[in-house]
């Protein structure tokens, strides 16, 4: 949006979690007749909460204190599919990212997108970004001790991530604990959460802006971007734009 007027925002997001089913699932679609569900919808819902808890003014409080127990309901829905490594597994729904080409096969999912290849690194790294978020919603709300809570699970789950994925010779995280495929996604997902050290996630950008082997990022070029922005890096987000022009 290019106004500073949150209304519109604030109803869409509130329309999502008033439609949350009993699963923790929000719908990717509402109100619509097609039953439409995804994983990687519902935690970017969360993050999407998370940003207006950042840049939204004080007024909207009341509004994320309403939506604080279905981010919590979410989240304590998605934790019950954690391994014993505390890796996000087989998350329910059509667990869409983008239209990267060489994930046509799979409907457009990440490489372990699909039930039962195991941990996926995407997946993952959302599932953080969905917790860090709500742990600033429930900082912003007056909930010190869900903020904690999830704050905790969140360390975990990044020392998981790291485990699993990083790839010391490249300087990044792959797609799957093979270590055989890389991202834009991955990649730009590990440096805009806390998910690595500052030395690492140096390398990423570094591996993000030269590497040649990456599935590249079209409909989720947003989290490229910001990893750019993270690096004071506007020139490539201007360059990047030109895939669109």
């Amino acid at each position: 949006s290019m106004s500073a007027d949150a209304r519109l925002a604030r109803q869409c997001l509130a329309l999502f979690d008033e439609a949350r089913l009993p699963c923790g699932l929000v719908p990717m679609n509402w109100p619509c007749r097609l039953d439409q569900r995804s994983s990687t919808w519902t935690l970017s819902w969360i993050a999407a909460v998370g940003d207006l808890a950042m840049y939204d003014g004080t007024d909207a409080l009341p509004w994320l204190g309403n939506r604080a127990a279905g981010i919590a309901h979410t989240l304590l829905s998605y934790a019950r599919l954690e391994d014993a490594d505390g890796l996000l597994v087989d998350p329910p729904g059509w667990n869409f990212l983008d239209w990267t080409a060489p994930w046509k096969g799979d409907n457009y999912t990440p490489p372990n997108g699909i039930a039962g290849r195991g941990p996926d690194a995407c997946l993952n790294l959302l599932y953080l970004q969905a917790v860090e978020s709500a742990v600033t919603v429930f900082g912003a709300v007056g909930e010190p001790l869900l903020a904690e809570r999830w704050r905790t699970r969140g360390e975990r789950l990044a020392a998981a991530i790291r485990r699993t994925f990083w790839d010391e010779g490249r300087g990044m995280v792959a797609d799957t604990p093979e270590r055989t495929s890389f991202s834009e996604h991955a990649v730009a997902l590990s440096i805009t959460t806390s998910c690595l050290s500052v030395p690492q996630r140096d390398r990423s950008f570094a591996a993000l802006t030269s590497a040649s082997d990456l599935s590249r990022a079209s409909y989720m070029l947003h989290m490229v971007f910001a990893a750019c922005f993270r690096y004071g890096r506007g020139d490539l987000f201007l360059k990047k734009l030109d895939q669109w022009r």
